[in-house]
This record gives structure tokens, C-alpha cells and sequence, in this order.
């Protein structure tokens, strides 16, 4: 899996190198390799021992069929024209202004500096085998001067909305950090590929940095733009599809793009039976991609450094969300709470959330929160993440199978006033937190109904409590809350803490330090092992368990809804742990 995701990543970063004429900001590719080749689509295999494409086909190099009938755009074309094969449009909006519903418009190789709504037509958009397409929501800035220690453009006229519609709320709701007040600017500028940080006067640009001022109609950068590209963001959104139901966009990228929080996202699907595959959201103010409505597939996308989110959604019913990369999201540092990371989906029934690597965001990896119901979160990679890795919040009815969730910067994987949430066969390890928690803290939910199967925890050197369950107003004891069995609990270092978190008022049970005496006392976990020793894993890299080992030989038998997911039986037993090779 680590391998190949460096490949991705560094594919990713030769294909926006290649547009931008700059360096990019993504990790360099590892030792050897050059940050511009391209090479096959990476893959990776899932839990199931399939092995799915991972991520997009890099920028450039997807081959979708060109159709009898369709329309072409291309950056030297003239809307005046056919919008034939020789004779191109120019611009996707005037495309999509004469089109009929149901047309297929290619788009040529380049960059496309357009914003548009596409309203009730149903449309393909797609480039042209081979070539490289980017939508791209910033321009060219010259004719600099020099200021001090900084320099300035003069007559600079772009304005973005930068008002917070959560200031007044309760401070925990409001989204943006006062740590980082900028954060709800959506200005951007970028030296050689490589974005500065926005400032909020004159006396405060430094190498780095940059600062507009809105009143006086200038910009100033604190890097010397001489001899380099300096780029700046001009527009708020690429694409909206307001009701064009069935629409499909794919292998497509969409960068720097300013959008304010009141606009929710770069793109925005907010429609029925939608497609987004093998396109890149990559260096936006906000959000990169923002869905709403039923049966929308996002499958095999990149979500990159974009300022708050990578995905959003809400009212996304029976969403597919599949196969795609988020990485390093949050880059504006808005705050942890209400949102922001990797993707965060609410209201939304029947999500299906499979295969995809979540890693490095500003906050939590997978955030499903407010009324999600009937969701499958199955065969992720969630790691590195600042908030928890998975968290399921103020929802009813979850099945989470088979994810590696691992290294996360609290807990790994956190259900929060919701019911009905079935755990099964997950690898939950080194999260600062706890491993896996069951919070009722009495606000909008209510915690039951909460199954913990086949598990696979293990917790940081020296820390202790790789599971808690508490319900804070204590009106339910844990056991009312979560029934567990099956499980493995690994630490490599015993501490002075308990094991298990696990508040019982009634049975005056709070915190257990061995798994024999969780069991004596509650009569859980009576298939469940534990160690004093560090997981059996054969590398840590892709979270493999050594052939023989215990956890293997251990674990209850599979349901039928878990086993499919596994790809295997039901009544199989597929140990304890993410099954499969996850890389």
C-alpha cells in the first residue's frame, strides 16, 4: 500500500509540475524516482483480495472513448465555431450553453479558466484521450514593484466573500481557529507552484507570505517574484451542477480555486445518479468536491492540500464513495470541530464508504455525523490523521468492516451518540487515543446497540485503555451500550492504567486492567485474547499478521453482510484483524 501510494503521489506531482511550471508542494517521490515520469495506474489491493485501481489514472492519461456526436473544446478554439473536431469551441461554458441534454463534450488538452453552472442538462465531460485537462481558478500575476522588504501589484481588484456564517454560534461550532483567523479568507496565491500563507496586514509579509488589501486594490508577496511564476486566485468555483441528474465528469482536475465557506465547494454535484471518476481536487481554499443528492458515485479521485475538506456532503443518499485518495486536507487550519479533514458526510442514508486511503488530514480521516443511517464504511486505509480516524456521530445503523485505522492523533475509531453500529474485523493501532470508544455524552443520541467482533487492537508504548465505553451522564452502563467478543488487545509496554475504559455504574466497574478480569466481571470477551507485547504484525507498513500467529487462529465466525465485504462466506472465520493483504 505505502508503495503505492508514493507512486500515485508522485504521479500526481509530475502532472501538476508539468502545468504549472513549478514545483507543487506534494512529498517528493521516493529515491531514484523522477517527479515527472508517469508511470502505470498504481493498484492496490483491497481486504477482499481484489485489487481495485487506487486513486486516479494520473492527469493525461486516461483513454475514455470519444462517441459519434460528440463535442469538442479546446483552449486555441473560437465559440464562434462548429465545436467540431477541427473546429473547437473555446470555452466549456459556451459548450455547455448550446449542447442538447445527453451530449458528450471533449475537452482538449490545457487549462481552462472558467466558473459556470450547469443547470438541468445532462452531460459527459471528459478530455480527449491522453491529453491533460485542468480547470484552474487562479491567473498569471505580473508587473510587480518593489515595497520595503516586499513587493506589490498595484490595481488588484479580486474580492472573495470572507465571512464566517458559524461566528455567533457557540464557540465550538464556529469553524474557523481563532489560532488562525485567515483561515476564512479564501485569497491564494502561489510562488512556483508552491502556496503561500495569507496574512492579515502589511507589517506582517514575510518571505512566504502574501497580503491583499481589499481597500486600496493591491497585493503584496513577501517572496521575490522576479525570475519565478507567481499565480493568485481569481475565481470561487469551477463547476456546479444544479439538477443536471446523470451528468458525468472524469479525468479532470480542478485546483486553486477561492471559495468561500457560504459556497461549500470548489465543485459542487448537487444532483441525482452523478459520476466523478479519475479527477483531481487539488489546492482549493474550501473544499474540493461538495455532493448532494441520491445515488452519486465518486470513485477513484484525488481530494489534495485543499483548505478545509477533501469531500463533502450532505443529503447524499445511497452514495458510492470508492477507491479515492485524501490527503493532507485542511491546510487553512480551520478547527477540528464542527468540520473539517478528510471527508465529512451528513444526513445521508445508505453510504457505501469502500477503499479508499485517507491520510494526513487537518482532522478526522472519515467523519460521518448528524443523521447518517445505514452506512458501510469497509477496507480503508485511515492514518496519520490530526483528529480521529474513523468517527460516526449522532447516527443510527453502521456496519464497519476490515479498515486499517492506524497512528491517528486521537482515537481510532470513535462512535458518538449513535446506535445499531457493528464492528467487525478492523486493525486499530498506535492511535493516541483510544484504539476504539463508545461515547454517550447525552446530547442527540443515544449509544446501543453497539457490537465490537474480531478486532484487532493495539496501543501506543506506555499508553493504556485500548477501549472505552461510558456514558457520561451516566444513565446507561457500558454494558447496555456495547457487547463485545472475539477481540484481541495488544500493548507493548504494560502501564500503571487499565486495559478497558468501561463505566458501569451499577456493577461499580469502571476501569479494567486485564482482559481475564474484564471478562470475569462482565462477561465480555469471552473468546477474546490479550498480550503484554507488541501486535504479531509481519511489517507495518501494510499491517500484515505473521502466517501461525495468534490473532489468526483466533476470532468468531463471519455474518453473511460481513463476509461479502471480506470476500468470503458466511460462516467463515477470517481471524482477528483487517483480513487480507491491505498493499
Amino acid at each position: 500500500m505505502i508503495g503505492a501510494r508514493a507512486v500515485l503521489l508522485a504521479a500526481l506531482a509530475g502532472a501538476l509540475t508539468a502545468c504549472s511550471g513549478g514545483s507543487t508542494g506534494i512529498r517528493p517521490p521516493p529515491s531514484g524516482a523522477a517527479a515527472t515520469s508517469v508511470p502505470a495506474p498504481p493498484v492496490a489491493k483491497s481486504t477482499a483480495g481484489k485489487t481495485p485501481p487506487y486513486g486516479p489514472v494520473p492527469i493525461g492519461k486516461t483513454s475514455y472513448p470519444v462517441p459519434a456526436g460528440a463535442h469538442f473544446v479546446a483552449p486555441g478554439g473560437n465559440d464562434t465555431a462548429a465545436g467540431s473536431r477541427s473546429a473547437p469551441w473555446r470555452t466549456l461554458g459556451h459548450a455547455v450553453q448550446t449542447v442538447s441534454a445527453g451530449a458528450v463534450i471533449v475537452l482538449r488538452q490545457g487549462t481552462y479558466r472558467e466558473s459556470l453552472e450547469i443547470t438541468r442538462k445532462r452531460l459527459t465531460i471528459q478530455p480527449y484521450p491522453g491529453e491533460a485537462v485542468w480547470f484552474d481558478g487562479s491567473r498569471r500575476v505580473t508587473g510587480w514593484v518593489r515595497d520595503g522588504s516586499a513587493w506589490r501589484k498595484d490595481g488588484w481588484t479580486t474580492r472573495f466573500d470572507n465571512t464566517d456564517p458559524t461566528v455567533g454560534r457557540d464557540w465550538v461550532f464556529q469553524m474557523a481557529d481563532p489560532k488562525y483567523p485567515m483561515a476564512r479568507w479564501p485569497d491564494q496565491v502561489f510562488v512556483n507552484g508552491k502556496e503561500l500563507e495569507q496574512v492579515a496586514d502589511r507589517a506582517s509579509v514575510r518571505a512566504g507570505t502574501f497580503f491583499v488589501d481589499y481597500r486600496n486594490g493591491q497585493l503584496y508577496v513577501g517572496s521575490d517574484p522576479n525570475g519565478a511564476t507567481v499565480d493568485a486566485t481569481t475565481l470561487a468555483e469551477a463547476l456546479y451542477f444544479h439538477g443536471a441528474d446523470g451528468s458525468v465528469v472524469r479525468g479532470i482536475g480542478f485546483r486553486r480555486y477561492g471559495t468561500p465557506i457560504k459556497r461549500m465547494g470548489a465543485v459542487k454535484g448537487y444532483a441525482d445518479d452523478l459520476l466523478f471518476e479519475n479527477d483531481v481536487f487539488a489546492d482549493t481554499a474550501l473544499t474540493g468536491l461538495s455532493i448532494r443528492g441520491s445515488r452519486i458515485t465518486v470513485r477513484r479521485n484525488a481530494f489534495l492540500r485543499n483548505g478545509q475538506l477533501g469531500l463533502q456532503g450532505h443529503k447524499a443518499d445511497k452514495a458510492t464513495i470508492v477507491g479515492n485518495v485524501l490527503d493532507g486536507n485542511n491546510t487553512a487550519h480551520f478547527k477540528i470541530i464542527p468540520v473539517a479533514g478528510g471527508m465529512k458526510i451528513t444526513t445521508s442514508r445508505g453510504l457505501r464508504v469502500l477503499d479508499n486511503d485517507v491520510e494526513d488530514n487537518g482532522s478526522a480521516g472519515i467523519w460521518l455525523d448528524e443523521a447518517c443511517t445505514q452506512a458501510v464504511i469497509a477496507r480503508n486505509v485511515v492514518r496519520h490523521n490530526t483528529g480521529h480516524g474513523i468517527q460516526f456521530e449522532i447516527s443510527d445503523g453502521a456496519l464497519i468492516v476490515g479498515n486499517v485505522v492506524v497512528d491517528n492523533a486521537r482515537y481510532g475509531i470513535r462512535i458518538l451518540e449513535s446506535s445499531q453500529v457493528r464492528v467487525w474485523n478492523n486493525t486499530v493501532s498506535g492511535n493516541a487515543r483510544r484504539q476504539i470508544d463508545a461515547l454517550d455524552a447525552g446530547r442527540k443520541g443515544r449509544v446501543t446497540g453497539i457490537l465490537l467482533r474480531n478486532n484487532l487492537l493495539e496501543s501506543r508504548p506506555g499508553s493504556d485503555q485500548l477501549l472505552g465505553v461510558e456514558d457520561t451522564n451516566r444513565r446507561y452502563g457500558a454494558a447496555a451500550m456495547v457487547d463485545a467478543d472475539g477481540d484481541a488487545f495488544y500493548r507493548s509496554s504494560k502501564g500503571p492504567g487499565a486495559l478497558i475504559h468501561w463505566v458501569d455504574p451499577a456493577r461499580k466497574t469502571t476501569d479494567l486492567k486485564g482482559l481475564s478480569d474484564f471478562t470475569e466481571r462482565t462477561g465480555r470477551e469471552a473468546h477474546g485474547i490479550a498480550a503484554d507485547a507488541a501486535a504479531p504484525f509481519a511489517d507495518r507498513q501494510n499491517f500484515r499478521l505473521r502466517p501461525g500467529s495468534d490473532p489468526l487462529r483466533a476470532g468468531l465466525p463471519l455474518p453473511a453482510d460481513v463476509a461479502s465485504l471480506l470476500g468470503l462466506h458466511a460462516g467463515d472465520r477470517a481471524g482477528i484483524g483487517s483480513y487480507g493483504v491491505i498493499g
